[in-house]
């Protein structure tokens, strides 16, 4: 059998999946941050985790920020629009 890979060890993090307990942590942004530190599997050094965590990991204001610019892509006409284009591709 090959080595087993080896992961660093690190703080960890929680992993909310109740939607009653993703609705409080949205209600109370100043105890539950997602920006410091990263949800990814590996822990990012600090000065990193801006650049390559994504929206998730993402606090107000730069997370409404970003929101407001992408919210666009996801209006009901849009997702409608992506829809009918899916169709279309898997029934030829």
């Amino acid at each position: 059998m090959g080595s087993a890979i080896e992961i660093p060890p690190s703080k960890g993090y929680y992993a909310l999946t109740r939607y009653r307990d993703v609705a409080t942590a949205s209600r109370h942004p100043e105890v539950f941050l997602s920006g410091p530190g990263a949800v990814s599997q590996m822990d990012l050094p600090t000065e990193m985790v801006e650049y390559f965590s994504g929206m998730i990991s993402t606090d107000n204001p730069k997370h409404a920020r970003l929101r407001r610019i992408v919210s666009k892509a996801f209006n009901p006409r849009t997702i409608r629009s992506v829809e009918e284009s899916i169709e279309r591709v898997a029934t030829r």
